[in-house]
């Protein structure tokens, strides 16, 4: 039986709040490529949770994970208007996924503040250095060792 890998989101600030006061229940990766987490993430998968220039400050699991591909811009508005109630997009986050056509929807659950220093630390070891992907795979096993 394979290890299933947990991952490594990295979130701009104010939306990372809002996971946090459980005002955003679903996070989106939309890109115009295919790209992490699309085909990599499923449910149950733990996913932890980084601010962007700054630490790990939580994990969740993911509940349930929906992906769309060859998206016309007719179905990017369609996303929006069945999804951004629980994404908590702004208009210039859903102006920059103009011309997107993959998409991945994630619903998180469990969500939990408590995040070892010691864990912080070793998951971005687990980070290329200069890597600007705002998404990791991390095979379960490292994560484990990093523990």
């Amino acid at each position: 039986m394979c290890a299933r890998p947990v991952h490594l989101a990295i979130i701009h600030k104010n939306y990372l709040d809002a996971v946090l006061r459980g005002e955003k229940s679903v996070e989106a990766r939309i890109a115009r490529v295919r790209c992490a987490p699309f085909g990599r993430v499923e449910r149950g998968d733990v996913i932890y949770l980084k601010q962007t220039g700054g630490p790990v400050l939580a994990f969740a699991t993911a509940r349930r994970v929906r992906t769309y591909r060859d998206m016309t811009p007719g179905d990017l508005r369609a996303l929006r208007v069945e999804w951004n109630d629980r994404i908590c997009g702004s208009s210039e986050f859903w102006a920059e996924r103009h011309g997107c056509r993959y998409a991945t929807l994630i619903e998180l659950v469990d969500i939990n503040s408590t995040v070892s220093p010691s864990l912080r630390r070793r998951l971005l070891d687990w980070v290329p250095r200069g890597s600007r992907s705002g998404w990791h795979v991390i095979e379960r096993d490292a994560a484990r060792r990093a523990a």
